[in-house]
């Protein structure tokens, strides 16, 4: 019996997923298996990587994690909360203290390669607990860390001065970041080989971090994923206008506004959000509004990153057209895959059709469509654009029409796809191609059996299917 229970005990024992020490505690690993391979990994959660941003943090830039207790023991058994967002049964309780990282490793003892993975979203939503890398990590004996950062007013909301700067979700992801390369190290990892990668917001921030002076060094690899920095829609050019419509819908927009005591008006609005509760701050607001007309098909007035000086100087387009800031900040020091899906507008397509709930084999578009096109190309170009060109958009995204004079739905999908993915992502690659490997992907396999799932509608697609797989259904396939 002894010998029984001995053999039996044997495979527990050397899977057991080690506990890792820190100044601040020890955390206790779990031991899993991937699925389909049933291979062992081990994971820790809910490692702290900067202090709590409740109370006076609110608002304010990450501070370091400080804690030290070496007799504090971190269990691993389950996600930690994730960062403030509409509820959610896909990612979990939500908390104002969510600074975490998990990381995934393998059971192995040589010196691993990193890879920082920095979950989508819109920059309002999402968290670990969507993403298990089991198959990564077994697969290809790597180490997968995952950083959770402020979303939504918390994370983005900006007043446009020193107030409040905004991109404090950067600025927790840069943080996280450091703590990857100085204590990966402790799992196996090698500080010198870290690769950054993320879908949509997430190839927004891997992009801007790819991009800031503040990164430099940080990490060695990027892969971005439909998701560019240099879009139009990734940058809130105009964070002072959300802000006032935020507090006011909040109620916290002061009465009065009297020229010349901006910063004390602003810093009244952030008096106020602090007496908030943390609940209290989580709403939608400024963007998808459909706005189309007047501001084109791609221009933010979202909860986004924004010019602040200094996690990112100036303007992306203008950084990727200067040689002399990308060399300096360490861009040209790092290899790159960068990638877009086939049909990447189809959901804002959809919000021009103002149809959702029709079936793609049903849509097309009427002809007063082209004015909209038209107002979308030349928003692209803010110190003008000639007539002739404007034709020649008109075609390429009009023509050939439907019989009824309508435009088929593929084209007004190509249109968004161009001018927010493809576009910006292939401005990006050859700014950096001269200097540095860059590999560039399109993502083409469209995934019958997946689509067959669910209803092909808008409303389900965005929330059920994975956007990396996102496709028309079969009788709309290019």
């Amino acid at each position: 019996m002894l010998l029984v229970w001995i053999v039996l005990s044997l495979p527990v024992v050397l899977n057991a997923a080690p506990a890792v020490q820190f100044p601040f505690g020890t955390v206790r690993g779990v031991d899993r298996r991937a699925q389909g391979t049933g291979r062992v990994y081990y994971t820790y959660h809910g490692i702290p990587y900067a202090e709590p941003p409740v109370g006076r943090r609110r608002f304010q830039p990450p501070e370091p994690y400080r804690g030290a207790d070496p007799g504090r023991v971190i269990n691993s058994n389950d996600f930690p909360a994730i960062c403030m967002q509409p509820e959610s049964e896909e990612f979990g309780a939500t908390s104002e203290d969510c600074l975490f990282i998990s990381v995934y490793a393998p059971p192995t003892n040589a010196t691993k390669k990193v890879m920082v993975y920095i979950h989508g979203g819109g920059f309002t939503e999402g968290g670990m607990r969507g993403y298990v890398p089991g198959r990564m990590v077994t697969d290809h004996e790597v180490i997968v860390a995952l950083i959770q950062y402020r979303l939504g007013a918390l994370g983005w909301l900006s007043s446009g001065d020193d107030v409040l700067p905004g991109n404090l979700g950067l600025r927790d992801q840069l943080l996280g970041l450091k703590w990857i390369k100085d204590n990966i190290a402790r799992f196996g990892g090698d500080p010198n080989d870290i690769t950054i990668f993320g879908l949509s917001a997430g190839g927004i921030s891997v992009s801007s971090l790819s991009l800031s002076p503040l990164a430099k060094g940080l990490f060695t690899k990027v892969i971005i994923q439909s998701g560019s920095v240099a879009a139009p829609w990734a940058i809130n050019k105009n964070p002072r206008a959300l802000m006032y419509q935020y507090a006011e819908a909040i109620g916290c927009k002061p009465r009065f506004y009297f020229p010349g005591v901006t910063r004390m008006y602003h810093q009244n609005i952030l008096n106020c959000l602090m007496r908030k509760k943390a609940s209290d701050l989580v709403f939608e607001i400024g963007s998808g509004d459909g706005d189309v007309l007047g501001r084109g098909l791609f221009s933010s007035s979202g909860l986004n990153p924004v010019l602040d000086g200094d996690v990112l100087p100036m303007d992306p387009v203008s950084i990727i057209k200067d040689e002399t800031y990308l060399r300096d900040n360490g861009v040209f020091d790092r290899s790159y895959v960068i990638g877009v899906t086939n049909n990447e507008g189809l959901l804002l397509a959809n919000i021009i059709a103002a149809v959702p709930f029709l079936t793609f084999d049903q849509l097309t578009l009427p002809s007063n469509v082209i004015g909209q096109v038209r107002g979308s190309a030349k928003a692209q170009f803010p110190l003008g654009v000639s007539e002739e060109m404007l034709n020649v958009v008109d075609f390429m995204y009009t023509f050939p029409r439907n019989a009824d004079g309508s435009i088929p739905f593929q084209k007004v999908i190509d249109l968004p796809s161009d001018i927010g993915f493809v576009a910006p992502s292939i401005a990006l690659a050859r700014a950096i191609a001269d200097n540095a490997p860059v590999y560039f992907y399109l993502f083409d396999h469209y995934p019958q059996a997946l689509l067959s799932l669910v209803p092909v509608r808008y409303q389900h697609l965005l929330r059920r299917v994975p956007k990396s797989l996102r496709g028309l259904d079969g009788n709309c396939q290019k």
